[in-house]
């Protein structure tokens, strides 16, 4: 999820049937709950304007460690947010932090040819040879390597 550049890590907590998140990227703890998925969006557009700097978010597909239902953003969405989040001052990270498969592949660049062309300010990849692809063919985009990360020969 994005709002003004933040990014934030989303999570369902089902015993208690919140939807919890909390800014990445800034010094001081931001979080935030909601009981809906319009609920969080409302309550992480406040806390980006509390002041967060930068916010991280998914496409609503496999490329994305945190698809979840009613999460993150079509393509449509994510090119409206990062306009919002831009015209706001605050940065928007793209999370493509799954691994493509051989048969899956193109989903997956088309993914980081959107998140450049939406001009996002930087994407969060797992898949060494996807960051590849991302450096050769958008040389200009910030490429920041995710926890999920690993290369094994």
């Amino acid at each position: 999820m994005s709002y003004k550049g933040y990014s934030a890590r989303v999570e369902y907590d089902d015993g208690d049937g919140i939807f919890t998140g909390r800014i990445a990227g800034i010094r001081d703890g931001v979080g935030f709950h909601a009981d809906t998925v319009e609920g969080l969006r409302e309550a992480f557009r406040e806390a980006v304007e509390a002041g967060a700097d930068a916010v991280y978010c998914g496409f609503q597909d496999a490329t994305n460690a945190r698809n979840f239902p009613g999460l993150n953003f079509t393509p449509e969405e994510l090119a409206e947010a990062v306009a919002y989040a831009h015209a706001r001052g605050t940065k928007v990270l793209l999370a493509l932090n799954t691994y493509p498969q051989t048969a899956t592949w193109s989903r997956w660049t088309a993914a980081v040819d959107k998140a450049a062309d939406f001009g996002v300010d930087a994407i969060i990849l797992a898949d060494p040879g996807l960051m590849e692809y991302a450096k050769t063919k958008h040389p200009q985009l910030r490429l920041h390597l995710s926890v999920q990360g690993s290369a094994t020969s």
